[in-house]
């Protein structure tokens, strides 16, 4: 039978190219057959060969670096999706670099923008790359930039037939999105990998792609069970913390609009990092009091990358007040100091979506709820911190900021319904109404309060 299904396949692949619907699929191509790093040696192709059973062989170079040499079988899909199938080899080599899988793709150019799960065989049949895995190795890989470099996460291996799938979420806020990547060995979908922000274009490419890995071979797998679902459900992801009415601030601030800003040195030696932070920020361990103002916008800078939005101001004792900052100025490239901010701000109802762009990072309160935190000792980037509110009204906001060492910045940015990033309190440009906290809320404010009226010693 082997034999059979792969003389079928040989004939089909040095035939015109194959571009006909086939069972769940309405088209197949070939993808970078025409790129620099040459031509595989046939044709590749996808045949219905059983009930939800397709024999596909493909050559190419890859599925990595900046384009892609595949087979591809696939549909046009918008939206929220997910496509699944188990995949097993029909005649996989000695080539380590064989892979195949499931796939989202925007276009067919060979540099596109892709994310996938695929699958490669493990050990020992080649000699030169003797890895020592036996099984299938399933991967989440994905290109974020156009012609730009690939990466990847993930080193699951099994023995015999792998159920892999890939899918894309929206999370509304003009295409803010979700992107896992998932293995079943049996007892449910685990994730290799996920990815968040604006990734994918709302019309993707849908479908199932293998490389044979070398332009002088091709190979073979057949995927079965292919399922394509719209509006999947999110797996093992942390639902969005949800503040609850009851914690909502009566006459938090009316008056003045903006932020308190602090900024304390860290004076003791300890473990620095969230922990640490917090510690000095709670008066916990000895530090030093450099500086307070209050600020219309969050947009701090010391050293390095400035994040999305000019006009940075310097952090509050930390350099003299500068509006824009230095590059080096003032004694720029401060290490090891924490910065607190708290306020009162205007939510609605429902879902909301802040963006920090932070180095180092940075964590979240909002009516005393952790909703969430930034990714620890990074460079100037920008994550997303997803919660919903349960009551429209006025709650406490506390923002936490870690500089360890090298650079140091902090935006605070609203994300609005159709993707516009805004910086919080621009309210001309839709963002939410932030206020100073009066004297007599300061205390309920819980981080913010009683840290604004201790003291401590002057460097």
């Amino acid at each position: 039978m082997c034999k059979r299904l792969f003389v079928l396949a040989a004939l089909l692949m040095f035939a015109a190219p194959v571009m006909a619907a086939v069972g769940v699929f309405d088209f197949q191509a070939d993808i970078g057959h025409d790129v620099d790093w040459g031509n595989p040696l046939g044709i590749g192709s996808t045949v219905y060969i059983h009930p939800d059973e397709y024999l596909i062989t493909a050559g190419g170079n890859d599925i990595w670096g900046q384009h892609d040499g595949m087979h591809y079988a696939y549909n046009e899909v918008s939206g929220s999706v997910r496509i699944e199938g188990s995949m097993r080899w029909q005649d996989s080599g000695w080539n380590d670099w064989t892979k195949g899988g499931v796939m989202l793709r925007e276009s067919l150019a060979s540099g596109s923008i892709q994310y996938s799960t695929l699958i490669r065989k493990g050990g020992n049949r080649n000699p030169w790359e003797a890895y020592g895995k036996s099984g299938d190795g399933a991967f989440f890989q994905h290109r974020q930039n156009t012609n730009g470099d690939s990466g990847g996460s993930g080193d699951r291996w099994q023995e015999g037939p792998q159920k892999v799938a890939i899918q894309r979420i929206n999370m509304g806020f003009g295409g803010y999105e979700i992107i896992q990547s998932l293995v079943d060995y049996g007892s449910g979908w685990e994730v290799v990998g996920n990815k968040t922000g604006w990734l994918l274009a709302d019309d993707l490419l849908v479908g199932i792609g293998l490389t044979s890995g070398d332009n002088a071979d091709m190979k073979q797998f057949i995927a079965s069970n292919v399922v394509y679902t719209l509006n999947p459900g999110l797996v093992n992801y942390p639902i969005p913390p949800t503040v609850p009415g009851d914690v909502k601030v009566e006459n938090c601030g009316t008056t003045q609009r903006g932020f308190n800003i602090r900024s304390i040195f860290l004076g003791e030696d300890i473990a620095w990092g969230y922990g640490g932070m917090n510690q000095l920020l709670d008066g916990l361990v000895e530090g030093y009091d450099e500086g307070s103002r209050v600020e219309q916008f969050v947009n701090l800078h010391d050293s390095d990358g400035r994040g999305v939005f000019e006009n940075d101001q310097s952090f509050p004792g930390i350099d003299a007040f500068q509006q824009p900052t230095g590059n080096p100025a003032d004694g720029d490239n401060d290490d090891s100091f924490a910065t607190e901010i708290t306020a009162c701000i205007e939510l609605i109802a429902g879902r909301h979506l802040f963006a920090i762009n932070s180095d180092d990072g940075a964590q979240v309160w909002i009516g005393g709820v952790f909703v969430g935190q930034t990714t620890e000792w990074k460079g100037a980037s920008t994550e997303y911190i997803m919660f919903d509110v349960a009551e429209a009204g006025s709650y406490s906001l506390t923002v936490r900021h870690l500089e360890g060492g090298g650079g140091a910045s902090l935006e605070l940015m609203e994300v609005l319904a159709d993707g516009t990033h805004v910086l919080m309190n621009d309210v001309a440009n839709g963002a939410s109404a932030v206020y100073v906290p009066e004297p007599a809320t300061i205390a309920l404010l819980g981080f913010g309060g009683l840290a604004m009226l201790r003291v401590r010693r002057k460097r």
